[in-house]
């Protein structure tokens, strides 16, 4: 329960109060696979304006920030160690990666 409420205090009340402060808006950063199993908060991290990588799976997602980084910018916009990090929410201890936890969906 306490992993939820981070989860809606990270999008709903912080950038949500964030972008009302400056006139704008945030995104869902969503993947597709975390909306076919439902690996996701309602009002937390599926909140946002407009979800841009919902129609990608997660492999995808990585596949695109290494295209934008060689083709687009031409350099690494996006940290290569962004790369290498195993997923996780960092919601609670049982998803502590240097323990051995993280996401519990198994990403190709």
């Amino acid at each position: 329960m306490l992993e939820n409420i981070q989860a809606r205090d990270r999008s709903a009340r912080l950038l949500a109060a964030l972008a009302a402060a400056f006139g704008g808006a945030f995104t869902c950063n969503t993947n597709k696979a975390e909306l076919m199993v439902g690996y996701s908060t309602l009002y937390g991290d599926l909140a946002g304006f407009l979800a841009p990588l919902a129609d990608l799976w997660k492999g995808e997602v990585y596949q695109l920030a290494r295209y934008l980084n060689e083709q687009v910018f031409q350099g690494p916009l996006i940290p290569e160690g962004c790369f290498q990090l195993r997923p996780s929410a960092e919601l609670s201890p049982t998803q502590n990666v240097d323990a051995g936890g993280g996401d519990p969906l198994i990403y190709p």
